[in-house]
């Protein structure tokens, strides 16, 4: 029979066995095949052409598949939207890199003139153009209900 010792053992234990498998280091992300000062370049360029209202320059790195769908026309709402709910952009932090499937995903912090707004730019792992562009903030959630 246990006793009420006995399984309060059992149970630091396991709980000792789940920290330590918490605190394992997870496999480490595979990036895009550019270094990460030109994945940030590209960032900044995306960022600083939503500014300026400079399509090519925010579309110059581009996959194909991914010009083909962000137009002019996509590239001029969203453009409207952003400056309309989060003001221009400011300056950014350091990318966290994760994985999903075959995509290398690169989140940045923004600070725009009215809010933080998370920019997630992302890359076929191993890949040199930029498969997709995401922006989310709270002005930008409140905007499309």
């Amino acid at each position: 029979m246990l006793t009420r010792r006995s399984i309060n053992l059992v149970l630091f234990a396991l709980l000792v066995l789940a920290g330590v498998a918490v605190g394992c280091k997870p496999p480490t992300s595979k990036p895009a095949r550019l270094t990460d000062e030109q994945v940030n370049q590209i960032a900044e360029n995306i960022l600083q052409a939503i500014n300026s209202g400079d399509y090519v320059a925010f579309s110059k790195d581009f996959s194909d598949a991914m010009a083909k769908a962000s137009t002019e026309t996509e590239y001029n709402k969203l453009r409207s939207l952003l400056l309309n709910t989060s003001g221009r952009y400011i300056s950014k932090t350091k990318p966290t890199l994760s994985n999903i499937q075959t995509i290398a995903v690169y989140d940045y912090v923004c600070q725009f003139d009215r809010e933080k707004v998370v920019f997630r730019v992302t890359f076929q792992i191993g890949g040199n153009k930029v498969e997709g562009t995401f922006f989310d903030s709270t002005n930008i959630r409140k905007s499309n209900p």
